[in-house]
């Protein structure tokens, strides 16, 4: 999924100004550099303890994804065995499964 993911900011570098990365893989930190060397900001979210200092510090800013509000409810870290929503088929952690 890293790879992909690398693949598609730089496919499509001229499409966008400011790149906002969901991650705090330090694996990541070539391509935030590899951004910043062509001129683009790179935001990085992600959550203390989940996250490379290099990486927290390498990007343009990092934002704590529990301190965002936006979200409707509390975010909540989820415990070790992920429950897949039947209906959906996605990987949403549900806490009453």
């Amino acid at each position: 999924m890293d790879v992909e993911i690398t693949i598609d900011f730089v496919e499509k570098i001229d499409d966008y100004d400011t790149a906002f990365l969901f991650s705090g893989d330090v694996d990541f930190l070539a391509l935030v550099n590899y951004l910043k060397k062509h001129g683009k900001k790179t935001y990085i979210f992600s959550t203390a303890g989940n996250i490379s200092n290099e990486l927290k510090t390498g990007g343009s800013g990092y934002f704590e994804l529990k301190d965002i509000r936006c979200w409707g409810k509390d975010l909540i870290r989820r415990k070790n065995k992920t429950t897949l929503n039947k209906e959906d088929g996605s990987g949403m952690y549900d806490p009453h499964g």
